[in-house]
């Protein structure tokens, strides 16, 4: 049931965005009449600019385009204008970025509440008496708890991410301002700022992903669980590492094995059913259909290994000991245990 979790998750994003670009596309075309000048100009660099100077039909961005109007030419100064200023296709505004936050904020909850379901769900079974584990379903029971309890703890972390997300797109318009205004020292800083975010903003998201798998385990708010991961992944960095590069080369191997079959399957079927037409764009398609498979398939996969890291370690920090611990890492569990207990048979009795 959990490979199931990031289809359901798929099929509403793409309902959501469908609504928002609608919605969207009619803040956007709303461009004022006075958006650009209405008056003429007499020269085309006047109107359009230079490489160092901006038009004043271009100075702002989204900027408008310059057409000359040959047959209702003005008269400036005694000499001809015939340059005239068209609106853009589009504007933002206001309006357009309180909607677009409310985009970013949508997504970054529904990818914390995928997260999120993932992590109870295997903390669910890790947890389960070994005789029980397949036959209770945690799925279900993962998304009453994460609803009931922890739905606050998943719109303020995607809170914080839509907030770092918003301030990137800020500084990308006002790149784009800068651009227009034709000033380059601006464009160089404000693309460093971007850089900036940007590794800041994926060091959250890894962040957020531990936090909440720190609520699944121990049911505590977000700040606290974001603390208590990175207190874990900086005792356990080894650990974490060692995962990383191994869960990097599977997920590698996962999406070149599930997105080459899905090419190669389909590709058989159009040669052996329809060897008469172009192939080409239906071998896109799958090519596309591929890779968006193999991404919610090892994106599930990564989460639970992640997961399932956090309840072991957990239970090694705590030192639980019960028949819920998977029959596979029982040996690693106790090690160091058996190692004290041969240690304190060797020892000499004292007096």
């Amino acid at each position: 049931m959990i490979l199931l979790v990031p289809v359901l998750q798929a099929c509403m994003q793409c309902c959501w965005m469908l609504l928002w670009a609608f919605c969207a596309s009619f803040l956007l075309s709303q461009v004022p009449e006075d958006y650009v000048g209405t008056q003429a100009f007499r020269t085309y660099a006047e109107a359009y600019g230079t490489e160092d100077t901006p038009g004043e039909c271009t100075g702002t961005w989204p900027t408008g385009s310059v057409w000359k109007d040959v047959l209702n030419c003005d008269t400036v100064n005694g000499e001809p204008a015939c340059w005239r200023c068209s609106p853009p296709r589009f504007m933002t505004d206001v309006r357009f970025f309180v909607s677009f936050f409310v985009f970013l904020w949508n997504n970054a909850l529904q990818i914390a509440l995928g997260q999120l379901i993932v992590a109870m769900s295997c903390t669910l079974w890790f947890f389960t008496p070994n005789a029980d584990k397949g036959s209770r379903g945690g799925v279900c029971g993962a998304v009453g708890t994460i609803m009931r309890y922890h739905a606050g703890s998943a719109m303020f972390g995607s809170l914080i991410i839509a907030i770092v997300q918003f301030v990137r797109f800020l500084m990308y318009y006002l790149e784009k301002n800068a651009q227009a205004q034709k000033n380059g020292v601006m464009v160089i800083v404000l693309k460093a700022v971007q850089c900036c975010l940007w590794c800041f903003e994926k060091c959250l998201k890894f962040l957020n992903k531990n936090a909440y798998i720190q609520i699944a385990i121990k049911s505590t708010n977000f700040c606290t669980s974001a603390k208590n991961a990175f207190m874990i992944i900086v005792q356990n960095a080894l650990r974490f590492g060692a995962i990383a590069a191994l869960g990097s080369g599977i997920a590698w191997l996962g999406f070149f094995f599930i997105t080459a079959s899905t090419v190669s399957l389909g590709y058989l079927y159009l040669t052996a059913m329809h060897n008469d037409t172009s192939l080409t764009v239906p071998v896109i398609l799958y090519y596309v259909l591929g890779h968006v498979a193999s991404s919610m398939f090892m994106a599930v996969f990564g989460m639970s290994v992640s997961t399932i890291l956090q309840c072991f370690i957990h239970c090694e920090s705590e030192k639980l000991d019960g028949d819920f611990v998977p029959a596979g890492m029982t040996s690693w569990l106790h090690l160091e245990d058996k190692k004290d207990t041969e240690q304190s048979r060797h020892e000499p009795a004292k007096e």
